[in-house]
């Protein structure tokens, strides 16, 4: 999807939203379903291992705890409320 098709198909709150989850909860890794079916499949073979095992690139450890995180995008979406309050659209 391009930049355009995205901005063409959600507005500016709901990308807000999305930045805010994934402040929050992270995007999903795309190498951890896979990491996990390969591992029960080796050990299923008698192999001892771990989901990690299988990872392409060791896992980005966050810098922040969670509280830190949610109260950055508490205080990013109180300004996005505000903006769109002075806009007329809340």
């Amino acid at each position: 999807m391009t930049v355009r098709d995205l901005l063409s198909r959600a507005d500016s709150e709901e990308l807000s939203y999305w930045m805010a989850w994934d402040r929050i909860e992270g995007i999903p890794d795309p190498h951890y379903g896979p990491a996990i079916i390969t591992s029960a499949i080796y050990n299923a073979h008698g192999g001892k291992s771990k989901p990690s095992d299988f990872y392409p690139v060791e896992p980005i450890k966050p810098k922040q705890s969670p509280e830190q995180m949610r109260a950055i995008v508490g205080v990013a979406l109180t300004g996005a409320r505000a903006r769109a309050k002075a806009q007329g659209r809340v």
